[in-house]
């Protein structure tokens, strides 16, 4: 039977020989599996950390989500009660019929009444109609009082007065305004680039 060659060194030779091979297997520990195993466990703590980063984002958005759903549903509320004032289908022929009812109502002799081309605006679209009125000062201020009441919004302008020559007790002055009515639409959409290439 072999001898062991370690039985023969001295104590202290012995204990040289276990230092080195304990160094020896805990530096093969080392790199053989600590190293790893640390990047993994800091890879997992990156991953840890993102999901808690997102899951603070998802309850601040949930937080919000009813906040936003409120504020959708006044936003609707307040679309419902402006589309009484500026509504999304032209209706110039209802409109004319009322300002000229209310014309009439107000004691005013109509002169001229004459749509003009409506202009686009970003979300809207404008349609002056030129109006001709005589009648009186009093007559004119109710008429003028009557239109701001219409549901429909309609904003009367470039007011021109003056007295008429051959004044009656019903006519004393000669108006012409500009009443604009406006009608929610939408910018036509630019034409595309390179429409018409071959």
């Amino acid at each position: 039977m072999a001898e062991n060659p370690l039985t023969k060194l001295p104590l202290a030779g012995q204990a040289g020989v276990g230092v080195v091979l304990a160094i020896v297997i805990g530096g093969a520990f080392y790199q053989l599996y600590w190293t790893e195993a640390e990047a993994e466990r800091a890879r997992k703590a990156k991953e840890l950390e993102d999901l808690r980063a997102e899951i603070k984002q998802l309850e601040v958005a949930a937080a919000r989500q009813e906040e936003l759903k409120k504020e959708l549903a006044a936003l609707e509320a307040r679309l419902q009660v402006m589309s009484k004032y500026l509504p999304a289908q032209k209706e110039t022929p209802q409109i004319i019929r009322a300002v000229q009812l209310l014309a009439y109502s107000s004691t005013l002799s109509v002169t001229r009444f004459t749509p003009s081309t409506p202009v686009q605006r970003e979300f809207y679209l404008e349609a002056p109609i030129q109006i001709g009125l005589t009648g009186t000062y009093h007559n004119l201020a109710r008429f003028f009082d009557s239109v701001s009441r219409l549901p429909r919004l309609v904003n009367v302008g470039k007011v021109s007065l003056r007295n008429l020559g051959k004044q009656t007790d019903m006519a004393t002055v000669s108006a012409a305004i500009v009443a604009n009515t406006y009608v929610y639409q939408e910018a036509p959409a630019k034409a595309a680039k390179g429409k018409g290439k071959r």
